[in-house]
Formats: C-alpha cells, sequence, structure tokens
C-alpha cells in the first residue's frame, strides 16, 4: 500500500466533517437558541470594533463559516500531501507532523468543549496520520537498505565479499 492511502482517507475524513459542519452552519437558526430564549439576546448585542458594529449572532455565523473553509483547507492540504508522500517521502514528514499537531490540539478542544462526533473524526484523523508516518519510515527503512546493498556493503554493515 503506498504511503499516500492514509493521507488520502484523511483528505476525505475532514471533506466529510466539513459536510457536516457546513450542514449545521448554514441551516436555519437552531432551535435550542430560538426556543432557549438566547437567539434575540445574541442578536441585539452589538460590538463596535473599528468602527464596525457586530453582534455576537455575526461572530457565531462568520466563525462557523470560516471553520467550514478551514476544514476544506486541511482537506486540501492531507491530499497534496498525500501527493508529495508518494513522490518525495521526506518532504511530505514535515506536512503531517503539522496536520497532526493540529489534530491534536483539535482533540483536546473537541474533548473539552463539543460532542462525541467530532471526537471520533478527529482520532480517526490522528490515526491516519500516524499511519502514514509508519508507512514513510517503512519505505525510508527499505530504501536505506538497498542502499547499503547497492554501496557494496551488507545490511549487517560487513563488506559483501
Amino acid at each position: 500500500m503506498k504511503p499516500s492511502t492514509p493521507l488520502r482517507i484523511v483528505a476525505i475524513l475532514m471533506a466529510v466533517g466539513d459536510i457536516g459542519h457546513t450542514s449545521g452552519v448554514l441551516r436555519t437558526i437552531p432551535r435550542s437558541l430560538a426556543g432557549g430564549g438566547l437567539l434575540q439576546p445574541l442578536q441585539d448585542f452589538h460590538i463596535v470594533m473599528m468602527g464596525t458594529s457586530r453582534t455576537h449572532w455575526d461572530f457565531y455565523v462568520g466563525f462557523g463559516l470560516a471553520v467550514t473553509f478551514q476544514f476544506l483547507t486541511v482537506a486540501g492540504l492531507a491530499w497534496l500531501t498525500a501527493n508529495l508522500a508518494d513522490t518525495d517521502p521526506p518532504r511530505a514528514k514535515p506536512f503531517i507532523y503539522l496536520l497532526l499537531a493540529a489534530q491534536t490540539a483539535g482533540l483536546v478542544i473537541g474533548y473539552v468543549y463539543f460532542f462525541a462526533a467530532p471526537l471520533v473524526m478527529t482520532l480517526l484523523t490522528m490515526i491516519c496520520l500516524v499511519w502514514s508516518l509508519v508507512k514513510l519510515r517503512m519505505i525510508g527503512s527499505a530504501a536505506s537498505g538497498t542502499r547499503e546493498v547497492r554501496d557494496g556493503r551488507s545490511a549487517t554493515g560487513l563488506d559483501a565479499a
């Protein structure tokens, strides 16, 4: 199996997460806010920043949409990293570590502030990222073993007779 496979799974998981997140952000006003009497205060409380008046509701919607595009960005980055993992594995590793660090932070944030679905998606994503690092390490080990044999040395470090 290619090292790009788990990274492509990451991209797909992020796209699915994006669809789930976007459907929650773009649907009509959440019933819990409207029914609980919380929507009106969010829409009425204005903050003036840098000469612009915004409500808490504006921030709620704006941050929700920003996260939607962040999901798409991470999905695209994972897909591009998958291409790199197949063609130039050493150059792919920093991107994978960056994605893994971001998902680790996301796991902590999800645990503190959200619910099971984002946690499961984040854990699956992290598993795939670690899997891709293992695949890249295996390829690196195999390549260095091949290089040693090509250089006239055995894998034990003794000269070939």
